[in-house]
This record gives structure tokens, sequence and C-alpha cells, in this order.
């Protein structure tokens, strides 16, 4: 049960380097950052910009495999199963990128 409250006083030099950490770590509130530090959890350091482009990257990926599997299915082109095993590996992959964020 959370029934303390902390209160604090920063400078705005201070004020400004908590919430960029804040926005960082994607805990998204201060109270969720400063709670993953006291219990020692992971708090991811990255670029959301640079995260959002990846997503997106993956995201083009799969919709470009998935029109392949389609192709090679209706047009016979290619090992069928290989492409299938391929997407399955991709999927997983992204998986394992959002456990990690």
């Amino acid at each position: 049960m959370k029934n303390h409250r902390l209160w604090i006083r920063l400078s705005e030099e201070e004020y400004k380097r908590i919430s960029e950490l804040v926005e960082e770590s994607g805990t998204g509130t201060m109270s969720g950052y400063i709670r993953a530090c006291i219990n020692e959890k992971r708090i991811p350091n990255f670029n959301l910009d640079e995260l959002k482009a990846v997503k997106y990257q993956l995201s083009k990926m799969g919709n470009n495999l998935n029109q392949m599997v389609y192709l090679a299915r209706t047009e016979g082109i290619c090992d069928t199963a290989e492409l299938e095993r391929l997407l399955k590996d991709i999927d997983e992959q992204v998986k394992k990128i959002y456990e990690n964020i």
C-alpha cells in the first residue's frame, strides 16, 4: 500500500534533468521512475524518436514479407515453408525487442 508522500524541492535545472530521465525511461511518470530507481529495476535509456523509427521499419519489413509469402503461395514462386519460417523468426525477434523495452 502506498500511503507515504515524498515532497522535494528542485532547482529548474534539476527538474528539467529528472523530467528528461523520466521521458527517456518510458516509465510514464515521475513517481514510476523514482519507484523503479528505488526498486533497482532496469530503466532503459533510449531515444523515443529512434525507437519509433525502428518500430516503423520492422512493421514495413513484416508487411513486405507477408506480401512475398502471398505471392509465393499464389504464384508458386518459391518454397513457402521457408518464407513462413522467416516470418515466424521475424515475429519472435520483434517480440523480444518489445520485451526488452
